[in-house]
């Protein structure tokens, strides 16, 4: 079980990198203003990982095939999770 767990958080934490270079073009390194820091690549890549590790716990696989195959699916997952949140700020519209 260590193994499902420890191999999910790698390939979902992977699969966030791969999102964040999709969204912005490039790998943004964190970095801190006086009153703000943004995490950079950081976020996302901590977001597929949990989301990975939470949907093997819950599923049990049995397969290392299987296990890839979810943590794939749940590092796409961690993106529209951090989607989600950028939503319920303040200011949001839902205009593109």
């Amino acid at each position: 079980m260590f193994f499902n767990i420890a191999f999910s958080s790698i390939i979902g934490g992977m699969v966030g990198v791969c999102n964040h270079l999709k969204k912005h073009g490039k790998l943004i390194i964190p970095f801190r203003t006086k009153k703000f820091f943004y995490p950079g690549f950081i976020l996302e890549m901590l977001m597929g990982s949990l989301a990975a590790v939470l949907l093997v716990l819950y599923t049990e696989p049995v397969s290392t095939p299987q296990v890839l195959f979810l943590s794939i699916l749940a590092g796409f997952g961690g993106e529209s999770v951090i989607k989600s949140f950028e939503s319920l700020k303040p200011g949001h519209t839902n205009k593109k």
